[in-house]
């Protein structure tokens, strides 16, 4: 799972969701009728249930963007203001790796099999998460984040908003909204469960952003376009 962002960067926040998904992380909405939220009601874990927020972490590192993996996006150009950045399995451990397009100013880090990409401002950050998923079922993996994270009490003045069933690049995904209080002010977060097959076998993916709630919606935009970009890479 994520580590809260208010943890690593000064203005801290942020949340996940599948790229059609516009608004979920402002609150307005999936855009899917046939969505029905959880009565779960907690924060997250790790992907592995597992926890990784509030604990002591290694300081990540800085990130060098690999060149482009032969037969992803980064075989055409990315969105005007964005740049290509890619992990891949070998590098990260997983079954499979990735690629997206970034923002040019954001900055990235790694740590372990977690890549962590930043606004300038640093008051919204995206993640993506490779960590193997305790269950097959997205929802109910997140779920089991959604437990997990309350009894670890991770996000203080947690509210659950619900987690829904959705559909990420062809594959079933839950999709977690939920907003806490780290103590600056309120923070709206979206997070997407999905596993995904690859040339290499199924990975997990988990990809996320939260965001300062009266900031959700410009961090909303920018991870709708980058969710766009996504695909799975050896």
């Amino acid at each position: 799972m994520r580590t809260p962002l208010h943890s690593i960067v000064p203005c801290a926040l942020w949340k996940k969701i599948c790229f059609h998904r516009k608004g979920f992380l402002a609150g307005h909405g999936s855009g899917k009728a046939n969505h029905t939220a959880s009565n779960d009601d907690g924060a997250k874990t790790s992907t592995t249930g597992k926890s990784t927020t509030g604990t002591a972490a290694s300081k990540p590192t800085q990130a060098a963007s690999p060149g482009p993996a032969p037969g992803s996006p980064a075989a055409g150009r990315p969105p005007a203001g964005y740049r290509w950045y890619s992990v891949s399995a070998a590098s990260s451990g997983a079954v499979a790796g990735f690629t997206i397009a970034v923002p040019d100013a954001w900055q990235a880090t790694r740590q372990g099999l977690i890549t962590y990409l930043a606004s300038p401002a640093g008051n919204a950050r995206v993640e993506i998460n490779l960590t193997p998923f305790t269950f097959a079922d997205p929802v109910r993996e997140a779920r089991l984040q959604q437990r997990e994270a309350i009894r670890q009490g991770q996000f203080p003045g947690y509210r659950g908003r619900g987690i829904l069933p959705g559909i990420f690049q062809g594959a079933a995904d839950a999709d977690w909204r939920f907003i806490w209080r780290p103590g600056t002010g309120r923070m709206s977060a979206l997070d997407v469960l999905a596993v995904l097959d690859t040339s290499a076998g199924e990975q997990p993916y988990a990809l996320s952003v939260s965001a300062p709630t009266l900031d959700a919606g410009p961090a909303d935009d920018t991870f709708q376009q980058m969710l766009q970009t996504f695909r799975p890479a050896p």
